[in-house]
């Protein structure tokens, strides 16, 4: 299991507007070795804005 998240603004100068910004990213994943060999496995993920 991984969580990363980014958070931040920006200042409004020049007439622009400011902001300010939030995002995260959540994923997994699961594998097992099969008779010596084969590796199968998933994976899952979720990401956001907010």
């Amino acid at each position: 299991m991984r969580g990363i998240g980014r958070w931040g603004s920006i200042d409004s100068r020049d007439g622009d507007n400011g902001y300010d910004y939030n995002s995260g990213l959540l994923s997994g994943g699961y594998d097992r070795v099969i008779k010596g060999h084969f590796l199968p496995g998933v994976s899952l993920g979720y990401s956001g804005t907010f």
